[in-house]
């Protein structure tokens, strides 16, 4: 396993190897969306319990590229197709809240930075520039601003630009550091089991009245019924020493497969090319591969010519949880007993949803979910692919 540049540069305190014997509300796993789930329970008033295996946000969370967006921009006219137009404008309301959170309570922490986002499409292909075309009418039409621009002149092979300006980009290792720095409980531990309100690691136990999965990925090891429903995806990146600081935003391209964002340091940071090796990809080891990141490296040298030959200082690899309808999976835990929760398979995008999933879920299992809220929650019944 790779270090993440993020982590190298804001390694996360490790917790004790302590067990506390009881809690309200057990929040497994302190990425994101735990630890998110654990703020949130304190300021409800919940006794809450964070466990994590190894220390906070050493996953997916302090592995992403930092991109915090509104919407799947190149998914958009499939997800809202399938889901309806009402459920993608709560989707929309989710992302915003999510990102006001972040922003709110963060930026400073976070080196949260306003940027905006843009999203590519290639030159030549032509079927790539009519979604982008599509996605902006429907963003537009559900509240979001958007516009065209050329691409910026020091790209190569891109044919058009939709830009984002209320998305941002953030430190992730910083993020999940000054998140897990407000978690008052929180132990280091692996759980084998949760049965009857007991949950087993190792030897010891620890007694719940309610549990709330969030280890993404990996949410199957606890919660059987969703093998094969939250799968594991391999994403790769790599960083490069500081070239003459030239782009300002996060950008998407290639339908979505490849991104790349420069910091204002001057390390480019490039992501991808999993599309071209599914089959390899489709695992949870974090360890980076030789094939594909020589591919990241060769479109460094195609599209950002002004990184070419830069010396790469960091490759490292995050474990991505994908749902079969790139939505989260959020509710009870199917198959479980009912006082266990699951929150589940961002597909890609938990720094854009997480944290307001997170609070959604501590509300609704708590009981202080608004009746609005508890309607967006049903859009992500983590039972929807039960038999």
């Amino acid at each position: 396993m790779s270090e993440s540049l993020w982590l190298r540069e804001a390694p996360a305190a490790r917790w004790p190897d302590a067990v506390s014997p009881s809690c309200e509300l057990l929040v497994i796993g302190a990425g994101l969306a735990g630890a998110s789930a654990a703020l949130h329970a304190r300021a409800r008033g919940v006794d809450a319990l964070v466990i994590e295996r190894d220390a906070p946000g050493r996953g997916a969370s302090g592995r992403n590229a930092g991109f915090v967006l509104a919407a799947h921009v190149f998914e958009y006219p499939d997800i809202r197709a399938r889901i309806g137009a009402d459920a993608a404008r709560d989707l929309m309301t989710l992302s915003r809240r999510n990102h006001a959170r972040l922003k709110e309570r963060f930026a400073a922490a976070a080196e949260h930075a306003p940027s905006g986002s843009a999203m590519l499409s290639m030159e030549g292909d032509e079927a790539e520039a009519r979604v982008l075309e599509e996605a902006a009418e429907l963003l537009r039409e559900d509240g979001a601003r958007c516009h065209f621009t050329a691409p910026h002149p020091a790209l190569r092979g891109f044919a058009s630009q939709l830009v984002l300006p209320d998305d941002a980009q953030l430190h992730p290792g910083k993020l999940v550091r000054a998140m897990s720095a407000g978690i008052e409980r929180g132990v280091r531990g692996h759980v084998d089991a949760l049965e009857g309100g007991v949950a087993r690691i190792g030897e010891a136990e620890i007694r719940f009245e309610r549990a709330l999965i969030c280890t993404n990925a990996h949410a199957a090891q606890l919660v059987p019924a969703l093998e094969g429903v939250v799968t594991a995806q391999r994403a790769q990146m790599l960083a490069t020493a500081p070239v003459t600081p030239t782009l300002q935003m996060p950008m998407y391209a290639n339908w979505g497969y490849d991104y790349f964002r420069q910091r204002p340091d001057g390390v480019v940071l490039m992501g991808g090319r999993r599309h071209l090796f599914r089959e390899s990809e489709a695992t949870d080891s974090l360890a980076p591969t030789e094939e594909v990141q020589a591919s990241l490296e060769r479109y460094v040298a195609a599209h950002l010519p002004f990184a070419a030959g830069a010396p790469i200082t960091d490759r490292w690899a995050g474990t991505m949880g994908f749902s079969p309808d790139e939505l989260p999976l959020l509710g009870r835990a199917p198959g479980m007993a009912p006082e266990v929760h699951v929150l589940a398979g961002f597909t890609g995008h938990g720094l854009g949803l997480a944290t307001a999933l997170a609070e959604l879920a501590v509300d609704v299992i708590t009981g202080h979910a608004s009746a609005e809220d508890a309607r967006m929650a049903r859009h992500f019944d983590a039972a929807r692919f039960s038999a």
